[in-house]
């Protein structure tokens, strides 16, 4: 119930902007490579996951895992090409190999995680997890390369 003086909106806007607000600042320290990890991690994730819900419980091979791996590193290489240069405007010349590198490394964190641990129905927390490590680290390891 709402305090006297506050209407429900505001009360309501109070508490969901915790929540956002620290999401916020996450995806804002992670940068550029960050965020990239996070939405190649989050597709990545989604869709073995519903592939597991809707196929029922997966078994890859490994013939499996690697097309696995690689038609999802091809979609979020697509997908990021897609973010960086309709939305962000950026050229696909600057942007190619660096969306390629991050959505291999991202798509093969969470498939070889996933397989290994058999957790197919939590894939898509797993790829928002490996997302952010493999950004974080991409994002690191640039700015010390940029410095030197």
């Amino acid at each position: 119930m709402a305090r006297p003086g506050f209407s429900r909106s505001t009360v309501e806007m109070r508490v969901t902007r915790g929540p956002i607000a620290w999401l916020t600042a996450l995806l804002h320290r992670l940068g550029v490579c960050g965020n990239a990890g996070v939405a190649v991690g989050t597709m990545t994730g989604t869709i073995i996951t519903i592939l597991d819900v809707f196929e029922g419980p997966l078994a890859l091979s490994d013939a499996e895992t690697v097309q696995l791996w690689l038609s999802m590193a091809v979609f979020g290489w697509l997908a990021l090409l897609f973010i960086f240069t309709a939305l962000v405007r950026w050229t696909a010349r600057s942007v190619a190999v660096p969306a390629l590198v991050n959505s291999a490394l991202v798509t093969a964190l969470t498939v070889l995680v996933v397989r290994v641990t058999g957790l197919f129905p939590l894939a898509w927390l797993i790829g928002i997890l490996a997302g952010i490590l493999v950004g974080f680290l991409l994002c690191s390891l640039y700015k010390r390369v940029a410095r030197a």
